[in-house]
């Protein structure tokens, strides 16, 4: 039991005051320790505390707890402002005019005064209420505070709270919280960005202790106006899909606790009308149907509003991808072309081409770099729907697209001919020409029909164009006279070309007959010729036609078909004896069973065998007897270059013919006969039907 006199009260009180004040933590006996200063609405104030440590507090004559308040915390200005005489009680209610003023006009200083019968008194640490001042700043209020202890005690809570009110219902609402290590010093502040237009707005600041109580500032207050607009947004995205738009956009960057929605704008006629409202901060998609996204592009930019109904700036603005198209079916092509993509919150690193083929799913057609407008789909010759959309790529957001609308385009390739035959392809013996017939459906949309012809390579190309008949003919025609079909033998086809000039069908080809002839020594002609090529079915057989000096063609023989590729005949000539040694022969391809029942032929070229010249000459020759004519007698000469010369013993010229069939009959010029034998010089001068020179010469006896 401790013990002091009156006298020395007062100086217990000073070393108090002073020594003890700063030593929180620690708890004299017999004394409480303030945990929380809590100010209401009015000002009042209750403090609670943590009861004295000794245990025998009532056996040492306790008396009661007497709490102590001053306005500057200066000795000598606490004075009484509350009595406890329940031991037991750990908290007091202080009216506001019990105080030595009002905690809503600053700190009020308190401790509590142990007192017992010895008239002994055990003091707590000094501790203030929280006093939360106000600075106004018109959009902005600056708050600061003062914790009850510097330092907070061990037991409090390490987050001051933060609480707001305004309005017709009065209610307090947390908007933050400051954590006490983030602040030195014992002040603590806080900026609170208004967010309401005009209104009167009151804060407190709590924090708990982990007794169970709370220490609450006073309440304060000012009337604020929100003279600042909210942040700009960023526009995302414009897309279409079908008839719908699709506008997208980011959260307003700063200021946005009272945004309340946004103001949605379109290009429409030269100017930026504002078209509808999204309501609602985190609302950031709009969707709407337009008539025709196909016809044109649309442009968009968004703002945002607040509650004080101010606009914050306009977004960069978006504009749709307007994708065109640009068929050109004759050329088997569809140019797609679109305006570039602006203002995306990365570049565009570039643009994705989708297809869908006869209503399938979408699959990527192509790619372009972020300049190039425009790609072309080439090589559209099947018969199908083809639908295009347009991507743009974000460089910075790969997973951030935006589409184009759709155009389609349908593949219309010219139907083919219900039927196609060419017919023949046959060389014209007069004239050396290769007449080609090519059968055509008169019903199809073919505009042209281009006759090809192949080289010794195989490569087709168009040697003419016929227009199609005005439909009364099935047949298209031409003559080749561009060939030497003595030389080779020439294969041909015949395309149908539509209105675009392209090619929708072609035909059977037809492969001409090239016949060779050589004329032996042994009085043989040997044939060789190609099968001809192309006939629905293979040729039935070959008939060979032969001419003596170009004279009355005549049928020799025919030739079975033996898909053999090249036939081969040999023409026994040697009991000819007439002609000058030219033999002329063709050959007659004949089909055997024709495309829808017809029967065609195909000629071949003329090919020419030779015979050298046989010639007989009498040794002599009696005017007057049985051989009276003397002549040579030859076949195979050629009359153009024949001369026959009758000379006498002395040289002088008493025949000449260049007739082969005309010979000497013994006469002088005038008539006049020799009268005696003689010996007569002849000389005979011929050519064979291929211009080979031949000249003999002899005597003869005419006898008499």
């Amino acid at each position: 039991m401790i013990f002091c006199t009156k006298k020395y009260f007062r100086l217990l009180l000073v070393i108090f005051l002073f020594a003890g004040y700063g030593k929180v933590e620690a708890q004299i006996s017999d004394s409480v320790n303030i945990r929380c200063v809590s100010v209401d609405a009015l000002g009042d104030v209750t403090l609670t505390w943590i009861l004295p440590s000794n245990t025998s507090l009532i056996a040492d004559g306790y008396n009661n707890y007497t709490v102590l308040a001053s306005p500057t915390n200066i000795v000598g200005t606490y004075n009484p402002v509350a009595t406890v005489t329940n031991p037991a009680q750990n908290s007091v209610f202080i009216p506001v005019g019990s105080l030595p003023k009002s905690p809503n006009a600053g700190k009020v200083y308190f401790y509590v005064s142990t007192n017992n019968s010895s008239t002994n008194a055990y003091n707590s640490k000094i501790d203030s209420s929280m006093f939360l001042s106000l600075v106004n700043t018109g959009g902005i209020a600056e708050l600061s505070w003062n914790g009850i202890a510097n330092p907070l005690y061990s037991s409090s809570s390490r987050w001051f709270r933060i609480y707001q009110s305004y309005g017709p219902s009065y209610t307090w609402n947390l908007i933050d919280s400051v954590n006490v290590n983030t602040i030195a010093g014992g002040l603590y502040n806080y900026y609170d960005t208004i967010t309401q237009c005009k209104d009167s707005i009151d804060y407190m600041v709590q924090i708990d202790d982990s007794i169970g109580c709370t220490s609450t500032s006073n309440y304060t207050g000012a009337t604020f106006t929100n003279s600042k607009q909210p942040s700009i947004v960023y526009m995302d995205t414009v897309s279409v899909s079908g008839s719908t738009v699709n506008v997208t956009w980011s959260l307003p960057l700063g200021r946005r606790r009272n945004v309340i929605g946004y103001i949605i704008y379109e290009y429409i006629n030269t100017i930026w009308v504002p078209i509808d409202t999204v309501w609602g901060i985190n609302n950031t998609t709009y969707n709407f149907t337009k008539g025709n996204p196909d016809s044109t592009g649309y442009s968009f930019l968004i703002a945002c509003l607040d509650s004080c109904n101010q606009l914050g700036p306009q977004s960069l603005n978006q504009s749709t991808i307007f994708l065109q198209e640009n068929p050109e079916p004759c050329a088997q092509r569809n140019t797609l072309s679109w305006n570039q993509y602006v203002n995306l919150v990365g570049s565009v690193k570039g643009y994705r081409v989708y297809v869908s083929i006869s209503s399938g799913p979408y699959q990527l057609l192509g790619t372009t770099g972020p300049s190039t407008l425009q790609y072309i789909d080439s090589n559209l010759t099947t018969k199908e729907l083809r639908c295009y959309i347009v991507q743009v790529v974000d460089s910075l957001r790969k997973d951030t697209t935006a589409s184009s609308n759709m155009v389609c385009y349908y593949v219309q390739s010219s139907p083919k001919p219900a039927y196609r035959y060419l017919r023949t392809a046959s060389v014209q013996l007069y004239n050396n020409g290769i007449f080609v017939s090519d059968y055509i459906d008169t019903l199809s949309v073919a505009m042209n029909y281009a006759f090809q012809r192949a080289d010794t390579t195989g490569v087709y190309s168009t040697i003419y164009t016929a227009p199609a008949p005005h439909h009364f003919t099935d047949l298209v025609n031409y003559v080749d006279n561009s060939v030497d079909p003595n030389a080779e033998s020439y294969q041909y086809r015949v395309v149908t070309l539509d209105s675009c000039n392209l090619g929708i069908d072609t035909s059977n080809i037809g492969k001409t007959v090239c016949l060779k002839a050589i004329g032996q020594a042994d009085g043989n002609n040997v044939l060789t010729w190609n099968d001809y090529e192309g006939w629905f079915i293979s040729p039935y057989d070959y008939l060979i036609y032969r001419s003596v000096d170009s004279i009355n063609y005549a049928f020799v023989n025919s030739v079975n078909y033996s898909n053999a590729g090249q036939n081969t005949y040999t023409d026994n000539i040697k009991g000819t004896i007439i002609g000058q040694g030219t033999f002329y022969y063709y050959i007659l391809a004949r089909e055997r069973n024709g495309f829808r029942s017809f029967y065609d032929t195909s000629f071949s070229n003329v090919a020419k065998a030779y015979q050298d010249p046989t010639v007989f000459i009498p040794n002599a020759f009696n005017p007057k007897g049985v051989n009276r004519i003397f002549k040579p007698v030859g076949v195979f000469i050629d009359v153009k270059g024949y001369d026959f010369i009758i000379l006498n013993r002395w040289g002088i010229k008493v025949f000449e013919t260049n007739d082969p069939n005309v010979g000497w009959d013994g006469t002088y010029a005038g008539g006049k006969k020799p009268e005696q034998e003689e010996v007569y010089v002849y000389l005979l001068t011929y050519t064979s039907s291929k211009g080979q020179y031949f000249q003999r010469k002899g005597t003869v006896t005419m006898l008499k």
